[in-house]
């Protein structure tokens, strides 16, 4: 009678060094998309503006009436090295412009942002415009992811990719995610008051003539213009 050939347990084996292999590519290509951390501190400004290209892009500067603005905002480190940048832990807005996104919860991610005035300025003349218009409805939203602290944008080296580091708790600090510091706003008109009590607001296209769109961060007050007409 033929004897039965006994199984050797070579597939868990098989399987262990599979996991492992596994493990190691993993381990291998975070470290490879992995900056490594410098901590938060004062930044020269002089650096900044050599480095730190701002540009705003309009794609469709003459629009007909009733259209949407598409407005293209990058902030793009032009050395080859990496930069820390602090925020400084607040933002501050140029004179009495006030940069913010187009919605009422925004990005605390980004820390770009647009205004939108009616008539052509520069940044000098700016301050001059009759007035800044409101991008989104104002009133109490609920229900807006909640705003986490940045404490510094950590820009990779010849990218507009920058890692995030935010506050947890004290003064301590921790890695948040990598983003590119890059966006588009999507505009088509304005908020006014059209209520009595001062509460109610309705939406306006933008009326024909021209506007000066204002891009920039307030962190490191970097600002540019940009200009859309509307036929």
């Amino acid at each position: 009678m033929a004897k039965k050939r006994k199984t050797r347990p070579y597939g868990w084996i098989i399987a262990l060094v599979a996991i492992v292999v596994l493990l190691i590519a993993v381990v291998a290509i975070s470290n490879l998309y992995t900056m490594p951390y410098i901590k938060p501190s004062s930044f020269n400004s002089s650096n900044i503006s050599n480095s730190m290209r701002l540009t705003l892009m309009i794609p469709n500067q003459t629009v007909a009436y009733g259209s949407n603005v598409s407005i293209e905002v990058n902030l793009f480190n032009t050395a080859s090295q990496a930069y820390n940048i602090s925020t400084h832990g607040y933002y501050t807005q140029p004179n009495t412009i006030t940069l913010g996104s187009t919605s009422a919860c925004g990005n605390w991610e980004m820390p770009l942002g647009i205004a939108v005035f009616k008539g052509h300025y520069n940044l000098s003349s700016i301050s001059n415009g009759t007035g800044e218009l409101q991008l989104w409805q104002p009133g109490v939203y609920f229900g807006c992811p909640v705003e986490l602290i940045s404490t510094s944008y950590y820009f990779w080296p010849d990218s507009d990719n920058a890692t995030i580091y935010i506050l947890t708790s004290g003064t301590n600090t921790t890695k948040y995610a990598t983003i590119p510091i890059q966006t588009t706003f999507v505009v088509g008109g304005y908020w006014s008051n059209s209520g009595l009590l001062g509460n109610q607001y309705a939406f306006n296209k933008f009326p024909i003539g021209n506007y000066t769109v204002v891009a920039g961060n307030g962190y490191w007050k970097q600002y540019t213009v940009g200009y859309f007409e509307v036929v």
